[in-house]
């Protein structure tokens, strides 16, 4: 891994600001009505299928019952590129499944794939989950029945079966099988012709303290690097700190992988009441990870301190983020009239403190520029 100084290319930037949880790719989970069936190694299954996300997946899963003679050997479901309508390229393969762990009842059970490389999707695009029974031993009697619907359900794609291990496939335009493809989310994927990118991240701002006299949330912590050398497709999962809810320290914001970078969230101010009390402001959020020279990185702002005296509150700012600022203005009494004076604006900057009131710290970010 290398960084890099004398950045003068103008970057593509872009703001990762919610976190993207795991979601489905594609599925079709209508109940099934019938079933392909295979008897041997060489007779594959598998769904076409339109991905709804352009990003990894987690696992895939088929409805399977295998009643007959027991089989042994180890299954896997494997994805394809299209090629004028058929499967093409393979982009990933599944774990390894025992097949011996498939229902033997005449009730399917769900048999689900996992990857522990995943492969990359772009939305929109036709693939093929293909489940390969190459490694399965099938004595005389058995099989492997995979549910379908024949009322062509999914409207994204259809049925395929091969019976010479992807020599020649056929499709069944109204079959679908009951299938559900999910993504790994949270993930920044390294695009093609990438010279390097800029990272900039701030953890979640923390919240203000609530209370007669009370501190303002801390900032996030913030850290700025440049990347080179990743190689394109890799996946980089990352999330993005929440900002604390009043009495709340902000969330970590992070990436992990090959950056393996985080910045935790401002503190919550502490709130106290009665005079003469004080309260501290929250402190700011720091930066774990591999850290090198050549990175900027800034312990977020601390929050301000609230005092009280004979019930009189004075309130705590919100630290101000790092190069984002926003950090909430403080109130004092009667002048917030027992309300949050004002939540903070930028990215990762702490709540400023009302009298006998607070407010919420804000998210963080990753910003990435990206340099071609």
């Amino acid at each position: 891994m290398a960084y890099i100084h004398g950045i003068h290319d103008l970057p593509k930037v872009k703001i990762f600001s919610n976190l993207v949880a795991g979601g489905t790719i594609a599925q079709d989970l209508t109940a099934w009505n019938t079933s392909l069936s295979t008897i041997a190694s060489t007779t594959w299954l598998g769904q076409s299928f339109t991905s709804l996300l352009s990003d990894a997946i987690s696992s895939v899963s088929f409805k399977m019952n295998s009643p007959g003679t027991a089989i042994s050997g180890s299954v896997y479901c494997k994805i394809y590129s299209d090629s004028a309508g058929n499967p093409g390229t393979l982009i990933g393969t599944s774990d390894a499944i025992n097949s011996a762990t498939i229902s033997t009842s005449f009730t399917p059970a769900v048999v689900t794939f996992p990857f522990s490389i995943n492969p990359l999707l772009t939305s929109s695009s036709t693939y093929y989950a293909i489940v390969d029974f190459s490694g399965v031993t099938f004595p005389g009697g058995s099989n492997v029945n995979v549910m379908a619907n024949n009322t062509n359900p999914y409207a994204g794609g259809k049925a395929y079966v091969t019976s010479n291990s992807g020599g020649i496939w056929s499709n069944f335009p109204t079959y679908d099988f009951y299938f559900d493809i999910q993504s790994t989310g949270g993930g920044y994927i390294v695009p093609s012709n990438l010279k390097y990118f800029k990272l900039k991240m701030v953890g979640g701002g923390g919240g203000s303290g609530a209370s007669t006299a009370c501190g303002g949330g801390g900032a996030g912590g913030y850290v700025e690097a440049v990347f080179k050398g990743i190689p394109t497709g890799t996946l980089i999962p990352y999330s993005i700190g929440a900002g604390g809810a009043v009495n709340s320290n902000g969330g970590t914001t992070s990436m992990g992988g090959i950056v393996n970078l985080s910045c935790s969230g401002g503190q919550t101010g502490s709130g106290v009441g009665g005079a003469p009390a004080s309260a501290v402001g929250g402190f700011g959020g720091s930066v774990t990870g591999t850290i090198t020279s050549d990175m900027i990185v800034i312990t977020g702002a601390k929050g301000g301190t609230g005092f009280g005296t004979g019930g009189i509150g004075y309130m705590g700012y919100g630290g101000s983020s790092p190069l984002y600022g926003g950090g909430g203005a403080n109130g004092s009494y009667p002048n917030s009239n027992g309300t949050g004076q004002s939540a903070g604006t930028g990215y990762g900057s702490g709540g400023g403190a009302g009298y006998s009131a607070g407010t919420a710290g804000s998210q963080g970010v990753i910003i990435i520029e990206e340099y071609y």
